[in-house]
């Protein structure tokens, strides 16, 4: 049998420890367990003043701490940030985190291969919540550790013998901390090529990156440009060149006390100007008939931005504001309805007007006849009409219709013939009235319908309730309704809007009536030397802005197209700025190139010579020999 020798292959120290501690693990008699070893009993000395022969091993005592699995070897041993825990890799892929408190009470790790997953690394985070695991398989693994309530658990468990660790094993996984989330494009990688790193190629994620040849095709169009803007300013500082020696010409021709020359003897070439202003003023009309498809371009696609945005809105959101105050009001944006919409409401309409005529002729007008039961013919009726007309005496005895005026005798008798037929019709329609216990058929078949019918209109769950034909429901009345209610809203937002415009149009009327009054008031002011201070920010500076008169959004003068040009102004001298540095950097990287272009060249032909001197130097050992030196002597 093969004697395995006692051999220490892995040591951790534990500096934090009082007294200072050492743990080791090795072979032979020190496999199968975590020892501990104290070095009080050790001596210091110099090495610088002792000879080697002196040096002699101080005798110490080692404590086995815990048991290791056996026969599997350790490949790793290191001690944690804290000093609280021991980290152990064994070669079969398992990790033992071992508490110093108690070492007999551990955690085991199984996380790499078993056959070739040996541990090779353990590192901790600062907090020793997560450690990061390195196999020889190629594994990298990162755990979740409760390293609080591990120590814990170890504390209790070294005080108290009989503490059980399966309550303490619950504990622990309750109050687990969470793994810390961690994107995998978080992770950096090398960005140079360096000795014991594999250079990765990154992947372009990036949509706005340039391909090789866009980037080609860029560089050339920014050299372009960078040329033409380094025209453009060598022309413009000659030409400030040669304003500036005119000015200076001028202001010498101005000091002359006499014999000056006037403005057109300064112009040497007229013809020249003429010519030039022609030129300008026709350029001027080129750059107007170049521009002029671009401004229609601009305006056509304002007016399809207003037709898709602004024509299918009656109104816009419009802020009314107050004077000195945060408050305001503002109108419902409001759509106009659609086609669909009022062709549907038209028709409602109409079948709403149709059922109101409807209704009307069944009730029918009343006349005379339905007032007094039909008892009276025409003949009375006319006979009534004239004596009530002849009472009246507001005619001739010979009036219109040939009627006759009566002495007062006929007339009395009239009336008596009159009040009998009446009371002979009164009788009749007495005899004709029916009796209090007669039952109208009509009424009675309709009592015995509703009884058959209706039901109890209090219990509408009942099974044998019939909802009445008016008050039931389908598609097409909640459709109609839906309609009605689409209308009523778009009127009550309308009549709204229509107030709150009104408002606008009084406060623009305030407004302006109170600012002809801070005129007049400020003409005062002026006269008498005065200042009114109160009147300072009485009004708004703008009489009407984009929020409060929306429809001026596209109305600009000269000197908002002025402002805005200074707006950009800064924009543009940033862009040139830019512009100029790809300039330079084009230019270096393009000379740079030209050089090592050169520099190729030069090492090409150098390399051409060399060869032909080679050559030129075997053929010349070929034909001629080595030439012979003589000596003479001295």
């Amino acid at each position: 049998k093969e004697a395995v020798p006692n051999t220490v292959s892995h040591v951790a120290y534990a500096s934090a420890s009082e007294p200072s501690q050492v743990f080791f693990v090795g072979t032979g008699e020190y496999s199968g367990g975590l020892w501990e070893l104290s070095l009080d009993v050790a001596q210091g000395m110099a090495p610088s003043s002792t000879p080697l022969t002196d040096r002699a091993p101080a005798q110490a005592l080692g404590v086995l701490r815990t048991k290791l699995p056996a026969g599997v070897p350790v490949t790793y041993l290191s001690m944690s940030p804290s000093g609280r825990f021991i980290f152990i890799g064994f070669l079969d892929g398992r990790v033992f985190v071992v508490p110093l408190a108690c070492p007999s009470c551990y955690v085991s790790l199984a996380l790499a291969d078993s056959m070739v997953g040996a541990i090779m690394t353990v590192a901790p985070s600062e907090d020793e919540t997560v450690l990061l695991v390195g196999a020889r398989d190629g594994s990298l693994t990162s755990v979740s550790l409760n390293a609080e309530e591990l120590h814990d658990t170890a504390v209790r468990k070294a005080n108290q013998a009989h503490y059980h660790l399966e309550d303490a094993a619950a504990k622990m996984k309750e109050t687990m901390p969470a793994m810390p989330y961690a994107h995998a494009t978080d992770w950096s990688l090398p960005s140079t090529e360096s000795p014991g790193f594999v250079s990765f190629a990154r992947d372009i994620t990036d949509p706005a990156t340039y391909s090789i040849q866009d980037a080609k095709l860029k560089t050339e169009e920014d050299h372009a440009k960078a040329q033409a803007e380094q025209k453009k300013k060598r022309v413009r500082e000659r030409i400030q060149e040669v304003r500036q020696e005119l000015e200076a010409l001028m202001s010498k021709n101005q000091q002359i006390p006499s014999n000056k020359l006037s403005d057109n003897e300064m112009s040497i070439d007229q013809e020249h100007l003429a010519f030039l202003q022609t030129d300008m003023e026709t350029k001027i009309q080129e750059t107007n008939f170049e521009l002029a498809w671009t401004v229609e371009f601009h305006e056509r696609g304002m007016q399809k931005l207003r037709d898709f945005f602004l024509s299918r809105l009656d109104f816009e959101r419009i802020e009314v504001l107050g004077f000195s105050s945060p408050h305001r009001v503002c109108t419902f944006r409001c759509p106009s309805m659609s086609q669909e919409l009022q062709a549907s409401l038209a028709r409602l309409h109409e079948l709403i007007f149709a059922a109101d005529r409807e209704s009307d002729d069944e009730d029918g007008p009343t006349d005379l006849n339905a007032t007094l039961g039909g008892g009276l013919d025409g003949t009375l009726r006319g006979s009534v009409l004239g004596g009530s007309r002849a009472l009246d005496g507001g005619e001739d005895a010979t009036g219109e219709g040939g009627e006759v005026e009566l002495s007062g005798a006929e007339l009395r008798e009239l009336r008596r013939k009159q009040r009998q037929e009446r009371k002979e019709q009164i009788q009749e329609l007495e005899k004709s009235k029916p009796s209090d216990t007669h039952e109208d058929p009509q009424d009675v078949e309709a009592i015995a319908n509703a009884e058959a019918t209706l039901g109890n209109y209090m219990l509408k769950t009942s099974d044998a309730y019939q909802v009445p034909e008016n008050q039931r429901m389908n598609a097409e009345k909640k459709r109609r309704q839906m309609f009605l209610l689409e209308e009523s809203m778009h009127a009550i937002k309308t009549e709204f809007n229509h107030r709150v415009l009104a408002l606008r149009d009084f406060r623009q009327q305030v407004r302006a009536e109170v600012q002809r009054d801070l005129s007049a008031l400020e003409e005062i002011d002026q006269q008498l030397g005065a200042s009114t201070k109160w009147v300072v920010g009485l009004l708004d500076d703008e009489p009407g802005g984009p929020p409060e008169f929306p429809e001026r959004r596209f109305d600009h003068d000269e000197a908002d197209i002025k402002a805005f040009a200074q707006k950009l102004k800064p924009e543009a001298e940033k862009e040139v700025e830019v512009e100029e540095e790809d300039d330079d950097d084009i230019r270096s990287e393009s000379e740079a190139h030209d050089d090592e272009e050169e520099l190729a060249v030069g090492e090409e032909d150098e390399e051409g010579s060399a060869d032909g001197d080679e050559a030129g130097g075997r053929r010349s050992s070929r034909k001629a020999p080595p030439p012979r030196t003589s000596a003479s002597p001295v």
